[in-house]
């Protein structure tokens, strides 16, 4: 393959004698044509600076030579159906046992099953269908991580939140003593590393054997002092508040500042196929 006019074009060559062009604004492939023979080993040249591509020949004494109409290619739209996303990245934050994994089994899966506590990190992949996207030429996606909750795991964790879009921070709600335990540590966090468009949403969970004891007065206190965007309180067992705080999770996610991202609808299905097989994989060990 190779880039030209100034990198606005690729040009790839297939083993079956296919030139495909794409655009690189917009990564659509814009033309597929057959031109000549190709094996394993065959190749293309593209002139640096006309707009001529030469490829292999019917045998080794011919070379074929290619005019490309640039004006054309530059504004082509997709030559093959054409799949538009943009997907972003939540995790869910908290210490060892306030009910993270819970939640999100009950966020992805609209369902309940009893845990343990969690090592490492697991996530979920909510494809456009969950997320009943408003805009019909783009599709959004979620990627849902749990983060393990102990705290031989913080520094390793913190690796994973410089690209996060939005952080549910969970804490115990009937802890009497320290009921925000852990939240002001991981809302420092989440000031040092993550950007600055990502939502932080406060999140007391397992209301059913945990009901919440703070105020309004102590939850708008650390919400100011974490600067934190909102709170609700929910259940995994029952699904108490689970969907409110799913929707604002999605109305509130900064979709305009993710990156947008264009592939043949066949390899983005592909891609969304081996995602859920590696994640059912992964459930079923």
């Amino acid at each position: 393959m190779s880039f030209f006019d100034d990198d606005r074009l690729l040009a790839s060559f297939a083993t079956d004698g296919t030139l495909i062009i794409w655009r690189t604004d917009t990564w659509a492939e814009v033309s597929r044509t057959p031109i000549g023979s190709a094996g394993y080993w065959s190749n293309i040249a593209v002139h640096p600076t006309l707009p001529i591509v030469a490829s292999p020949g019917s045998t080794l004494s011919y070379i074929n030579i290619w005019q490309l109409d640039l004006d054309v290619l530059r504004v082509a739209g997709p030559a093959k159906p054409t799949a538009n996303y943009v997907c972003a990245k939540a995790v869910l934050l908290g210490d060892s046992g306030v009910g993270k994994s819970g939640l999100g089994i009950r966020i992805a899966e609209q369902t309940f099953r009893k845990t343990e506590s969690n090592h490492g990190a697991q996530f979920w992949h909510l494809s456009a269908e969950k997320l009943r996207s408003a805009l019909p030429d783009l599709q959004r996606e979620l990627t849902l991580w749990d983060m393990a909750g102990q705290p031989e795991y913080r520094l390793i964790h913190q690796l994973f939140l410089d690209d996060i879009d939005a952080a549910l921070l969970l804490f115990d709600g009937g802890d009497s003593n320290d009921p925000f335990r852990g939240v002001r540590y991981w809302a420092k966090i989440l000031k040092k590393h993550a950007p600055l468009h990502t939502l932080k949403i406060l999140v007391a969970a397992r209301s059913d054997v945990s009901p919440a004891t703070a105020d309004h007065r102590e939850i708008k206190n650390i919400l100011d002092e974490c600067n934190l965007d909102n709170y609700f309180v929910t259940c995994a067992k029952t699904g108490e508040g689970v969907e409110a705080l799913f929707d604002c999770l999605i109305k509130k996610i900064a979709w305009d500042e993710l990156p947008r991202t264009s592939t043949p609808r066949l390899f983005h299905a592909v891609g969304t196929l081996l995602l859920q097989f590696t994640i059912n994989s992964e459930s079923c060990g």
